[in-house]
């Protein structure tokens, strides 16, 4: 006597009928879940890494801005202070010296202000034409709206 005559249906025990199957649709679905993870993974490192390079070029439009403003205040000559304002006449008691805006750095941009930060004072050792200037130069570097940067450097320049 068989054992469907005995109770009417076969055994699940002994069936292995479909398990191959089943276990490829279980496969088939932890490798789909891994991939998803992966490409979400990805998504978001390329964004992270994005992210950092808009932040570098940022700051190193700002660090441009302030090394132009340096150059400017160098190559002046040797008059004792910055005598001009985008061409107008700087009154002694007004600290701002240059206000650069908007210049293009490669994608970025930067904007300078460059400020006195106190009186000129006498140079010690040094004939009373000797004067000690100091200046705050600001660098912001910008990327759209988006990325901003901003770098604040203090100066000193000595003049007659």
């Amino acid at each position: 006597m068989s054992e469907k005559e005995h109770d009417g249906h076969f055994p699940v025990v002994d069936n292995e009928n479909g398990f191959v199957l089943v276990l490829a649709l279980v496969m088939l679905l932890v490798l789909t879940l891994l991939g998803t993870f992966a490409t979400r993974n990805t998504t978001f490192e390329l964004q992270i890494a994005g992210n950092e390079r808009v932040s570098r070029d940022v700051f190193y439009a700002a660090e441009s801005g302030w090394m132009r403003a340096f150059q400017w205040l160098e190559n002046w000559g040797s008059s004792s202070a910055p005598p001009l304002l985008n061409g107008i006449n700087a009154a002694q008691d007004f600290p701002l010296v240059a206000e650069v805006t908007d210049q293009d750095f490669g994608g970025a941009s930067y904007s300078y202000t460059v400020a006195r930060s106190s009186t000129p004072r006498k140079v010690p050792g040094y004939s009373k034409q000797y004067l000690k200037f100091s200046y705050i130069i600001t660098s912001t570097g910008t990327r759209g709206q988006s990325a901003s940067r901003q770098v604040t450097v203090g100066v000193e320049k000595v003049s007659k």
